[in-house]
């Protein structure tokens, strides 16, 4: 799903924290525009463009768990996808928000819309109480002025005013059964799959049942995982399991159930599990190779098998049709947990349109543009006191 939506965040989650950025003095220096036809021009500077960068380069250093070692060549030329690189990728992500906050900006005058007070006078406390630390101190450890914060936060809370006025509780397009469906049938396909784990074997009970996971909490109340528990297998065992997937392969292909198949043989519970079908937006294999042979798939196909993870896994994947409302959780209860932000994410869709019908009216200063580079960019060693928070907090 494409989306140009601006990430929604907090005063009080960028003041904990702490993401230092060092900006471009740049002053006004004008790298994006919207003429609204309202009369009104809409522009992102220059700082704001290198606010943005590091904000994004930072976030994704902490949302994948990484220290500022990270921060070298090989991460930043590596293919993201087809020929575009890491680099390439996030730095057009990073223009991309840029250019939904113009758009924002001015849905937030073209629906005549207002800040929530209570939320204006809660920012500016907390600039004023930043402020108290020394504006030239705040700027030096953390890169950014406090003016600056507060400047994109108002950017922030008239996002989420125009995601009220549509969205909220009595908002003017908010997702109706039409829209569930067609994000359905335009965005999903459904597969069967049979999963062989090629090092490893399932254990079984003594009445020869499949055993899955379990969690204990701390009143030593025990749930079952959705996974089955494994074993390493012996090297006469993997010998003979080698030959598994192809044997499988054929009596599907003489006519055999593939759910039922998958029912004996796969070493996935999930696949177990929803033995109609698993339902993504995306293929279900993400390995290049693997990725294409399952695209390819029409509807009651039938893949050969395919080996992913240097040979650690091997697939068998059948495309099937849609099951109607399948996102329902009343009809379909069972599918209820994979679908658990369905409609949240439909919004995103229906809001993503709305965004794209403006996109194209934002000009850029391609001088301005053509410079940016995420590996170039200033990360702050501060990335490395949120690795250190996550490292203890997970061991």
């Amino acid at each position: 799903m494409k989306s140009t939506r601006l990430t929604k965040i907090t005063a009080a989650i960028i003041v904990a924290a702490m993401l230092a950025t060092a900006l471009c003095s740049c002053g006004s220096q004008v790298a994006l525009t919207l003429n609204g036809d309202n009369g009104v021009t809409y522009t992102a500077s220059k700082s704001l463009v290198d606010f943005i960068m590091v904000y994004v380069k930072q976030n994704t250093f902490i949302s994948n768990g990484w220290h500022s070692g990270y921060d070298i060549e090989s991460i930043w030329t590596q293919k993201y996808d087809g020929d575009t690189t890491f680099d390439q990728y996030l730095t057009s992500n990073a223009v991309s928000q840029l250019r939904s906050m113009l758009v924002e900006e001015y849905l937030f005058d073209k629906y005549s819309l207002t800040i929530d007070p209570a939320n204006l006078a809660k920012l500016k406390e907390q600039k004023k109480s930043l402020e108290a630390q020394g504006r030239g101190a705040y700027k030096q450890y953390y890169g950014f002025t406090t003016d600056q914060l507060y400047e994109y936060l108002l950017i922030v809370e008239k996002s989420g005013a125009v995601n009220e006025y549509l969205y909220g509780e009595n908002g003017t397009d908010k997702v109706n059964d039409s829209d569930k469906e067609t994000y359905y049938t335009e965005n999903f396909k459904g597969y069967q799959y049979i999963m062989f784990d090629m090092n490893n074997k399932v254990v079984v009970d003594e009445d020869g049942n499949k055993v899955r996971t379990t969690t204990t909490d701390k009143d030593g109340n025990t749930t079952e995982n959705d996974e089955y528990k494994t074993e390493k297998m012996t090297d006469e065992e993997k010998d003979d399991k080698a030959i598994l997937p192809d044997t499988v392969l054929q009596q599907i292909k003489a006519g055999g159930d593939f759910a039922e198949l998958a029912e004996k043989y796969s070493d996935s519970y999930l696949s177990v599990k929803y033995k109609e079908g698993v339902f993504v937006t995306s293929s279900i294999l993400t390995e290049a190779s693997a990725k294409e042979k399952v695209d390819a798939l029409e509807i009651g196909d039938v893949s050969d098998v395919i080996t992913v993870g240097d040979g650690e896994y091997s697939y068998i994947v059948k495309r099937v049709p849609l099951i109607e409302k399948v996102y329902d959780e009343e009809t379909h209860p069972e599918y209820a947990e994979l679908f658990e932000n369905y409609t949240e994410n439909v919004q995103d869709e229906k809001y993503s349109k709305l965004i794209e019908k403006y996109i194209d009216s934002v000009t850029m200063d391609e001088e301005i543009i053509n410079t940016l580079s995420m590996q170039k960019t200033y990360l702050s060693k501060s990335v490395n006191y949120a690795y250190q928070q996550s490292y203890y907090s997970n061991n």
